[in-house]
């Protein structure tokens, strides 16, 4: 839950120097198959627990509207539940991941257009208990939160446009740039 504390993401940290950041859960934005997308906000130790068990972490945000998503993944439940349905959090986070490493080609591959219409993988943390997905927050929704804006301003029915035109145009022109990143990756 969102009591339970920071999500530790130690790069910068430990013995190389800098502060340890971690993602303070604020709120629940959806549930998944194999866990939940919660909006974290980012924050950094200020100083760590000592041994003694009545003192704990001091957190402090590193800018009050820093936000990232956060995809929490039950470990036990994506163990249980894989092969059942087509989406596989590994492949995923898998895909991430390699989409951020330069093309291997030197045909300027890496000038291929469509890249600036997919989301980055931020970091990605374990514990025992879950694999933690770390994601820009798109404070306005996906996709699909916006056709369904549309459809509810519109009341949905019959013949009514849910999404004007150029609106339409513009998310479809975006979808096909990033298919096409993707496809020549």
């Amino acid at each position: 839950g969102s009591d339970s504390g920071p999500r530790d993401d130690r790069r910068g940290g430990g013995s190389g120097g800098g502060a340890v950041r971690g993602y303070w859960p604020v709120k629940e934005l959806q549930s998944a198959i194999y866990g939940s997308v919660w909006c974290c906000v980012v924050v950094v130790r200020l100083r760590a627990a000592s041994e003694s068990p009545s003192q704990v972490s001091e957190w402090e945000p590193i800018e009050p509207d820093q936000q990232v998503a956060v995809k929490m993944l039950d470990r036990a439940r994506m163990r249980r539940l894989r092969g059942r349905y087509i989406e596989d959090p590994l492949v995923e986070i898998s895909t991430l991941q390699f989409l951020q490493q330069p093309p291997a080609t030197t045909t300027g591959a890496h000038d291929i257009r469509g890249r600036e219409f997919l989301l980055d993988s931020l970091a990605v943390l374990q514990d025992a208990y879950f694999l933690y997905s770390i994601m820009p927050f798109c404070p306005q929704g996906d996709l699909f939160d916006m056709v369904s804006h549309y459809v509810r301003e519109n009341g949905g029915q019959g013949n009514t446009l849910a999404m004007p035109e150029p609106v339409a145009r513009y998310c479809f022109r975006q979808l096909l740039w990033g298919v096409h990143y993707l496809q020549t990756r």
